[in-house]
C-alpha cells in the first residue's frame, strides 16, 4: 500500500503488523469512536521496521499511521512471519517506545 506525504492511515487488524517498505512514517494512539478525539504521538518507523497493533483489551485505542514523506508499507499477519524474522522487529518497537517517558514511569 502506497501513502502519500501527510497521508494519514488507521491499522485496521490487531492480528498483523505494517512494515515500511521504504519511506517513514509517524505512529500515533487514538481514541476510538469517542465524544472527544485524542491522539498521541509514539515513534517513527523508517524503513525495514515495523508498526504493531494496540494490544488493547477495552477496545478504545487504534494506532494511526501519518506517513511524513512518500511511504509504502505492507501489511503482514503474525502468523506468516517466522520467529527469527518477527523478534528483531518487535524488539526494535518496543525499545522505541520506552523512550517515552510515561511508558518509562509505568515500566518501573
Amino acid at each position: 500500500m502506497k501513502l502519500s506525504a501527510g497521508e494519514r492511515f488507521r491499522l485496521p487488524d490487531e492480528q498483523k503488523l505494517w512494515r515500511v517498505l521504504s519511506g517513514k512514517v509517524e505512529v500515533y494512539a487514538v481514541t476510538r469512536k469517542n465524544t472527544s478525539f485524542r491522539q498521541m504521538f509514539l515513534t517513527e518507523v523508517a524503513e525495514g521496521e515495523a508498526a504493531f497493533p494496540p494490544c488493547d483489551e477495552f477496545n478504545q485505542i487504534d494506532m494511526l499511521l501519518y506517513a511524513t514523506e512518500d511511504t509504502e508499507v505492507e501489511e503482514v499477519p503474525f502468523e506468516k512471519m517466522a520467529a527469527a524474522e518477527l523478534v528483531p522487529l518487535m524488539r526494535k518497537w518496543f525499545a522505541s517506545l520506552m523512550f517515552l517517558p510515561w511508558v518509562r514511569l509505568m515500566a518501573d
